[in-house]
């Protein structure tokens, strides 16, 4: 019988919740696991019930306070006065494997410091974070950096990309390569010929590290639209516009979208912006398109895993990297690089992918079941008896 838990589990966002639903109902599949609780880095929880869940959103930075957990770093547990940190402690100690949940660059140019604060109370307890095929590198911060690695070198490392391999090689971590763990979802396979396509749109210059005041966003909007609007009309298809997060900000910005198509001569009609509320709607969404063109790299992802085509627009390696091992790399177009992409190179791409359609169904189908799953079963076959 054994306790997991995992922490650091992302929220609001459905592809960080893609990814750590993966994982959970991955666990969930073994018959020893008695319970797992699922700590949290926000304040939305995985919309999955079950009557072994343990879901502790109550449990959070903000409750413990920060005095309290500096406190409990210089000098352990035994003076801790606050209870919500004694039971974070507690679940910690009683977990026979503590995972990281999945996600983005939190360990590199996000520089999170709130997801290392988490991390050193595994660590101070003497427990093994197992980090299920995240995105790590260098944020650049000697500080940051250093914290991290103390970190790393106490856990099983297990990463989703060829880059962030390098790099632990670079500092000497230890690490595996595998697949991102939303592929650990079903696909869900869309059997009926769909009309639409699934744009999933972006903002990068109001907080991205690498865009910041470099107006991307406006050099996508006056390049790209235009020829997403041009290949609708001229294909007489429709087009959903998924929001990426359950916010509404979001919203505003994908009917913003809408208003630009719109202006570039397509008919509101062909427009639709659903309103999802968890990433088991996005999911669906994805699965029901003729393909997909995503400024995100979760919806790169779910598209390969539901074998829906996808058109990728790059804003880090990450998304490169799912379009190379799902053999889509030919449609990705690097947003740091977009002047050097023609119109009509760029009109080509979506000609192509519309043409290749069903052949390109047929391989990401089999690269799923052949490479994808394979690597992203690994590391709970490795830890979890029963399943060879």
């Amino acid at each position: 019988i054994m306790n997991i838990t995992i922490v650091n589990q992302q929220g609001h966002n459905f592809g960080d919740e893609a990814a750590g639903a993966g994982l959970l109902n991955r666990i969930l599949q073994y018959e020893e696991v008695e319970n797992v609780t699922v700590l949290y880095a926000s304040d939305s929880i995985l919309p999955i019930t079950d009557s072994r869940i343990i879901h502790k959103p109550d449990i959070s930075l903000k409750n413990v306070g920060l005095k309290n957990l500096i406190t409990y770093y210089l000098f352990g547990s035994k003076i801790v006065k606050n209870k919500k940190l004694n039971e974070w402690i507690r679940i910690i100690n009683n977990s026979d494997i503590i995972f990281v949940s999945p996600c983005g660059a939190s360990i590199g140019i996000y520089k999170d410091y709130r997801y290392l604060l988490r991390l050193l109370i595994v660590v101070k307890e003497k427990k093994i974070p197992v980090f299920h095929y995240n995105t790590i590198n260098s944020s650049k911060s000697i500080i940051f950096d250093s914290i991290a690695k103390y970190i790393l070198n106490r856990s099983d490392v297990n990463v989703r990309e060829k880059k962030s391999k390098l790099y632990l090689d670079s500092i000497g971590i230890e690490s595996t390569l595998g697949t991102d763990s939303a592929f650990l979802l079903s696909p869900l396979e869309n059997m009926s010929k769909s009309s639409y396509i699934s744009f999933i749109p972006a903002h990068f210059d109001d907080w991205h590290p690498y865009f910041k005041k470099n107006n991307i966003d406006e050099k996508f909007n006056s390049k790209v639209l235009p020829i997403i609007s041009k290949i609708i009309k001229k294909n007489n298809l429709k087009i959903k516009i998924l929001p990426h997060f359950n916010l509404e900000s979001e919203y505003k910005y994908c009917n913003y979208m809408k208003e630009l198509l719109i202006k570039n001569g397509v008919n509101e009609r062909n427009i639709v912006v659903p309103r999802l509320t968890k990433f088991q709607e996005y999911d669906y969404e994805i699965s029901r398109s003729l393909f997909v063109v995503s400024m995100r790299y979760h919806g790169c992802v779910l598209a390969s895993k539901n074998f829906i085509p996808f058109y990728t627009f790059s804003y880090e390696n990450k998304m490169n990297e799912v379009a190379n091992y799902s053999q889509m790399k030919e449609y990705v177009i690097n947003l740091n690089n977009l002047d050097a992409y023609s119109n009509n190179n760029l009109s080509n791409l979506f000609e192509s992918i519309i043409f290749k359609r069903d052949d390109l169904s047929d391989m990401l189908k089999s690269r799923y079941y052949n490479f994808i799953l394979p690597n992203v079963e690994k590391k709970t076959k490795q830890l979890f008896k029963g399943d060879e």
